[in-house]
């Protein structure tokens, strides 16, 4: 899949955690990115990476982005925003998360913006 846009990269990892695609959303990273699954947990690789997507993605969530900005410099984009999620915890209950991210992405001509760093908790990951 190729994305023109962070914004657009960003956006076909929500569709894709929403729909619970965990192979369309590892797509999207870079094959030696890192991604916080929570302020203290950093999973590096694809693998890794993977496994984290697949165990967020078993709670059900509904994730929506309320606000993003983008700066971009040389091939490489700074995406931060506002999100909000609903999921379902192991015992059954709703639960509503909010955060603020913090993501770099690269460019690569052949498939456009991809993740480098995921760092959904922005930061949260100093008081971890």
């Amino acid at each position: 899949m190729y994305s023109a846009t962070p914004n657009q990269t960003v956006a076909s990892l929500v569709e894709a955690i929403n729909n619970g695609d965990v192979n369309s959303a590892i797509s999207l990273y870079e094959t030696g990115a890192s991604f916080a699954a929570q302020p203290t947990e950093i999973v590096s690789g694809s693998q890794n990476i993977l496994e984290a997507l697949s165990m967020m993605i078993s709670m059900k969530p509904r994730l929506t982005t309320l606000s993003a900005k983008v700066i971009e410099a040389d091939g490489v984009a700074l995406y931060q925003s506002h999100w909000k999620m609903t999921c379902v915890d192991e015992s059954g209950q709703e639960v509503t998360q909010n955060g603020c991210s913090a993501d770099i992405l690269r460019f690569h001509p052949q498939f456009g913006w991809r993740i480098l760093v995921d760092n959904p908790w922005g930061s949260s990951i100093l008081n971890g």
